[in-house]
């Protein structure tokens, strides 16, 4: 009986630390004030398990010399929180970085400034791991006057054989992703987001970076992609880095290269890349390999080129060169220049958004949004000829023009001055007779209707990939007009239909005729 008891009782106390060992700890939220305790020993009070939020509480300044973030962790800032350093950081390697997230380890920084001065900072954020930054702001990341130093952001993941991040990771490393959310840059020394490895992947959204200007002995490039990085930038706003080195080197908005690695691809859509020597430069000298997409993009005013290229290929269709027809230099527009080994047709006529307004004939403001592709040449119109009878075109008509989209058909989004009623639909004139397509939303103010490309009722220019298009919501007339042409061949079809009839019902009697005979 002992030894059972003796049984039961160890399978007790195995049951209950498997319990123990597999119950979730709740993560804690630790608060930091302004001069009361440090970030830095809230890491350090932090569960290892990982999971907790360190919150500062107050508006003020948080003084932070270098700290390691060694396990899973969010910092939460508030409006008005700015972390300065507690002393200079100006060494390049891992170790001096301001905030070092190691390998594996997911981190979060939100809501906060971070503030370089007034001591120098060559790295802000270095990261390992799996970090996300958003609405951040970096200023004044900088290293002495003339040492080309400071970067905002840099991720390293995978092999990079040299530059910067090859102290940790020339031997290969763990893999490092990286979002950039809505953060800002401002008198950064050289970097915004620098994204380097074979195994480093960033996507950088909705962040504005505005750099020095026309300053000598330094360079400005608001991303960086290298090494075999691959990298994802998406509506950003990019600005004034026309920064030149002693050595003759340039700024530009984007710098791509494979100077330090094969396998660098970067995707560079929907920004405003604006008043910088390059937009997007491309390549470090006739060896690279780079790979680049480049769509939607604003690259008017940029004093060298819009996109140029040392040798790479780059796809850099639909995207504005600042003139309505295309890029100049090796192009055949008056827009900004660009260089060989980059396909820029078909391009833009006006700057991207992906929504557009315009004010009715009737007043008051309706707002176009494709659901891709550019929306171009938007503009309201009355109706060239009468509408069919009965048919109401409440707010007159639109003619707009949409490019740049994949497949066959684009849905467009229509915000009106207000609402429609149901069983309106998208009124169009063509080739001398209206038309009548079925849209979405009726009975609200926001419609939706879906257009075909190279099809006569719908888009009324045959080249393929551009739509041109002259409608309005319109509501009453006849029933069923959605799906043919309002025609002669609608005109003709009711009586048709009785024709129809009427040689049915003589069959009939002809049929009864014969048999009674028979």
């Amino acid at each position: 009986m002992k030894r059972i008891f003796s049984i039961l009782f160890a399978l007790a106390l195995v049951l209950g630390f498997s319990l123990v060992a597999t119950t979730p700890v709740a993560a804690a939220v630790i608060p930091v004030f302004p001069g009361v305790g440090t970030i830095a020993a809230a890491v350090a009070a932090s569960n290892p398990l990982g999971g907790d939020v360190i919150q500062l509480m107050a508006p003020g300044l948080y003084w932070e010399g270098h700290i390691t973030i060694p396990w899973n962790l969010t910092i939460m800032g508030i409006p008005g929180a700015i972390i300065h350093p507690a002393g200079p950081l100006q060494a390049d390697g891992w170790a001096s970085s301001w905030f070092l997230v190691s390998p594996g380890v997911t981190f979060v920084l939100q809501d906060v400034l971070m503030d370089g001065t007034p001591a120098f900072v060559h790295q802000a954020i270095r990261n390992h791991g799996m970090t996300t930054i958003q609405n951040v702001g970096f200023l004044n990341i900088q290293g002495a006057p003339g040492s080309y130093r400071g970067v905002g952001i840099q991720s390293y993941g995978g092999t990079v054989s040299g530059g910067a991040g090859s102290d940790s990771h020339g031997g290969g490393g763990a893999s490092a992703t990286l979002q950039v959310i809505g953060c800002t840059f401002s008198g950064i020394g050289r970097i915004g987001v620098l994204v380097k490895g074979t195994a480093s992947t960033a996507s950088v959204s909705g962040c504005t970076y505005a750099g020095k200007g026309a300053a000598i002995n330094c360079l400005d490039y608001g991303v960086e992609a290298g090494a075999g990085g691959t990298v994802t930038v998406t509506g950003n706003t990019i600005t004034t880095c026309t920064g030149l080195a002693s050595d003759g080197s340039t700024s530009a908005g984007i710098l791509v290269t494979t100077y330090y690695g094969a396998g660098t691809t970067a995707t560079i859509t929907s920004n405003t890349l604006t008043g910088n020597t390059e937009g997007i430069a491309v390549g470090y000298d006739a060896s690279d390999t780079s790979t680049v997409v480049a769509h939607l993009n604003d690259l008017s005013t940029n004093t060298a080129n819009g996109i140029g290229s040392t040798a790479p290929t780059v796809d850099g269709t639909c995207n504005y060169w600042g003139a309505n027809n295309g890029p100049g230099s090796v192009g055949s527009g008056s827009g900004v220049g660009v260089t060989t080994n980059v396909n820029y047709t078909p391009w833009l006529t006006e700057a991207y958004a992906p929504t557009k307004n315009v004010t009715p004939t009737t007043g008051g403001t309706a707002s176009f949004t494709p659901a891709q592709g550019s929306i171009e040449d938007l503009a309201a119109m009355g109706p060239p000829t009468p509408p069919p009878a009965g048919v109401t075109l409440p707010y007159g008509m639109f003619n707009f023009t949409i490019c740049c989209f994949t497949g066959s058909t684009v849905t467009l989004t229509i915000t009106l001055p207000g609402t429609v009623p149901v069983g309106t639909k998208w009124y169009k004139y063509n080739g001398g007779a209206w038309d009548a397509l079925p849209i979405g939303g009726g009975g609200t103010n926001v419609i939706t209707v879906t257009l075909t490309d190279n099809n006569l009722v719908h888009d009324e220019d045959p080249t393929v990939g551009r739509i041109v298009d002259q409608g309005g919501p319109g509501s009453g007339g006849a029933v069923g007009w959605e799906t043919y042409p309002i025609s002669k061949v609608r005109v003709f079809l009711p009586w048709l239909a009785l024709l129809a009839a009427i040689a049915a019902g003589v069959s009939l009697l002809v049929v009864r005729r014969r048999r009674v005979r028979s």
